[in-house]
């Protein structure tokens, strides 16, 4: 199942392999340097339609300039976000032992840094476990004229 994913990182070097893999993989895939770069995150609720979803997939980097991965999974949660819990995948290399047990608590996943992409498949394979073959997502087009405004 081609999945849509939506990838946080701040480190280009990380950011663009790590989506080329994704869609090569066949998964649609946007990226963002910054949580505060896509408006689905900075507006004050979850914009999605009633019963779509942006994304079957977040992933996001732990340490970024303007809001840490673990913010970012608790905005989203906070504010409604219709991707499944356990569908958020937080990359960091360092994580302290109350990081680990909030990301368990909010049904987050992790992976450390540096990853294998083998693992990462793996998380991907779960992750798509995960969702109801009746999902719906914003139309592609839709969502990157709400979410890349500032992008």
């Amino acid at each position: 199942m081609k999945m849509r994913i939506l990838v946080f990182e701040d480190s280009f070097s990380v950011r663009k392999p790590l989506c080329l893999f994704l869609r090569r993989k066949g998964h649609e895939v946007l990226d963002f340097p910054s949580p505060v770069t896509c408006e689905l995150v900075v507006s004050k609720t979850c914009t999605c339609p009633l019963n779509h979803a942006c994304a079957d997939l977040v992933i996001t980097d732990m340490i970024m300039p303007e809001m840490s991965g673990l913010d970012l999974v608790r905005v989203l949660a906070e504010k409604g976000c219709k991707a499944p819990s356990q569908n958020k995948i937080v990359i960091s290399s360092v994580l302290t032992p109350e990081q680990e047990a909030e990301f368990r608590s909010l049904g987050c996943n992790y992976l450390r840094k540096p990853f294998e992409l083998n693992t990462l498949e793996e998380l991907l394979q779960t992750c798509e476990k995960n969702l109801s073959p009746t999902r719906k997502l914003i139309p592609l087009e839709e969502l990157r004229k709400t979410c890349c405004k500032l992008h």
